[in-house]
């Protein structure tokens, strides 16, 4: 049989099961498709707003109501609960009715007019960080807000201008600049990063169940032998292996434009850019692919490829450097890191599609997603070709 014919042959074997099983077509298609709308979705608010948070007002003055005030307002908090000692406030964080407690001793108002130093305290849940870093900055604009207020007035009350007493107030003034994603949106940060690390998961599953699916069903003559043709060659072998993987690239690369246009959309993306980040994408996608097929081949087993496949895709997202800085971890953690291809698309995206980095940036992360599709593809035929050979393994769980 030509080679072509042999690809032809493995295209319309796969397409022809996929047909007949609504759930293997489902995993390639609408699965994904409804799991990076529903994360879009999920993170539509962009931003998480009005936490909620306790205040033991001990005071009970005009300064202690005014914060409470400000911290009801502040967009990003609200008081959910007043408290009236310790224990209650205790349960209510353990119970997770409120993540953080704004204590506001005896005595506040009374020290602050008399010139001396006083403490608002915040007990924070920070189990939870991301709702932490969030509390705390937003509690320490509220008490800077009232603090520079009180401070101010009464620098004004002694005879000074309002300006003037600003200025004295805050000699040094640490100025700020956001250079990318200024308004902190979670759907550009998160979302955006979550989606393909989906398809990343669902690409080697992919690769791993329908070269694994062949060997389970004693499918391996019929699939690169059809009609008791000779033995193939390795060149075949290859062919036959991307004609077997055709049908699963060209839906997640359907539903890889989607993400990327979803991505795209809070933002501001020269086309360059996107295209390149979607080259990288649909890169990895064929990477995936041929991932999950090598565990297959290697282990002639579908229950072991699967086993491997969350084993690689599973912490890839964690181990991206997205929610967790990639220096910052300890050195067996940075080159497990570096092994998984997902973090190196991950930064190609972050550096194309939100800080409009230079298209020579990406050019070495590409060539090294198309390298390791070059490696994996002769292996996998040379495994391919071990695996026709053992027909004693064929039917392995």
């Amino acid at each position: 049989m030509k080679s072509s014919s042999l690809f032809q042959h493995s295209v319309k074997r796969e397409w022809q099961w996929l047909k007949h099983s609504r759930w293997d077509f489902a995993m390639i298609w609408w699965l994904p498709l409804a799991s990076i709308l529903f994360v879009w979705w999920l993170f539509s608010p962009q931003l998480p707003h009005k936490l909620p948070i306790g205040v033991w007002d001990q005071d009970h003055s005009s300064v202690s109501r005014q914060i409470n005030r400000f911290l009801d307002a502040s967009p990003g908090l609200s008081v959910a609960a007043q408290f009236s000692d310790a224990r209650e406030a205790e349960a209510a964080l353990r119970q997770g009715q409120v993540y953080a407690v704004v204590y506001l001793p005896y005595n506040l108002a009374k020290t602050l007019k008399n010139s001396q130093h006083a403490d608002v305290i915040l007990n924070v849940n920070a189990q939870f960080g991301t709702h932490a870093g969030l509390i705390q900055r937003d509690v320490m604009t509220v008490v800077g807000t009232v603090s520079a207020g009180i401070q101010i007035k009464a620098r004004s009350a002694r005879g000074q201008a309002p300006q003037q007493a600003s200025d004295s107030f805050t000699p040094i003034k640490a100025n700020t600049t956001a250079l990318f994603n200024v308004a902190s949106d979670y759907q550009q940060f998160l979302a955006s990063m979550i989606m393909p690390a989906l398809l990343h998961i669902f690409a080697v599953t992919a690769g791993a169940y329908t070269v694994g699916r062949e060997l389970r069903d004693y499918g391996m003559t019929t699939w690169l032998t059809p009609m008791g043709t000779a033995q193939p060659t390795k060149r075949q072998l290859i062919l036959a292996l991307l004609g077997k993987l055709t049908p699963a690239s060209l839906s997640l690369g359907v539903v890889s434009i989607i993400v990327l246009l979803l991505a795209a959309l809070p933002q501001s993306v020269s086309l360059s850019a996107w295209i390149l980040v979607l080259l990288g994408l649909w890169l990895l996608l064929l990477l995936s692919l041929l991932l999950g097929a090598f565990l297959a081949l290697l282990t002639l087993s579908l229950r072991m490829a699967l086993s491997g496949t969350g084993f690689i895709t599973a912490p890839a997202f964690a181990f991206s450097g997205t929610g967790f800085p990639l220096l910052a971890m300890s050195g067996g953690a940075y080159v497990w890191a570096v092994l998984l291809p997902y973090t190196h698309y991950a930064r190609l995206q972050v550096q194309q599609l939100q800080m409009q980095a230079p298209a020579s940036f990406a050019l070495p992360t590409l060539l090294a997603l198309s390298l390791a599709c070059l490696a994996f593809i002769p292996v996998c035929g040379q495994l391919l070709k071990r695996a026709l050979n053992r027909p004693e393994k064929w039917g392995g769980r």
